[in-house]
Formats: C-alpha cells, structure tokens, sequence
C-alpha cells in the first residue's frame, strides 16, 4: 500500500492520533517503515503496537529512528512507561534492547479451538 492509502484509512479510525502515528516513506512512495503506537491518557503509557519495516528496507535504522521519536513525542505528552511485545523475534529483540527496553517476561500465548 501508499503512504496516502494509509493515510485514507486511517483518517477515521477513533484511536489515530496523528502526532504518534510514524511512517518512512521510500521514494517510491511506499511504506518503508511503520510503528504505531496507542497512548493510554489516564494511565501516561503508550505502546508500540505494530513496530515493522519492509524487508527492502532492514538494517536501514528506520524502525529504530521512528521508536526513538516516538519515545521523544511520548516524553513530551507526560508518559510514564512505554511497552513494546514480541515473541523470540531476534532481529526485533535487538532492536529493542538497543533502544533501551529491557526484557519484563517471557511467556505463553494459549489458543484451543471451538470446534473440538
């Protein structure tokens, strides 16, 4: 998808707010890099929920870029704490260690199917 495709759908959504919606756009006009992150006012915590970044576009430092402005635009709305999940993702793991996350859990995601 555009960067402007995304920018259409997501004009409407309740929970967008502009200011913590990152994107690095390639010259072609795609979406190069993305994180996302929803802020919980009452609570001052924010959450990069999706952090990802094109394949063409890996070991470039975007992801690493948009997290640390967002961490910075966070700082500057007042939160307290700031969350980011993955699973044993390595690449990701790195990244987020290097910005400065450090490792709360590992744990189990549960699923059975309804119709066993």
């Amino acid at each position: 998808h555009t960067a402007a495709e995304y920018q259409e759908f997501t004009r409407n959504a309740p929970s967008f707010r502009r200011e913590l919606d990152l994107v690095a756009v390639a010259p072609d006009g795609t979406f190069a890099s993305y994180v996302g992150i929803p802020y919980d006012d009452p609570n001052r915590r924010g959450i990069f929920e999706p952090v990802c970044t094109h394949p063409d576009h890996r070991q470039k430092g975007l992801g690493k870029a948009l997290m640390q402005e967002g961490l910075l635009r966070l700082k500057a709305m007042g939160a307290v704490d700031v969350n980011v999940e993955t699973g044993d993702m390595i690449p990701a793991n790195k990244l987020y260690n290097s910005i400065g996350f450090t490792e709360m859990y590992k744990g189990f995601y549960w699923r059975k199917a309804t119709t066993d």
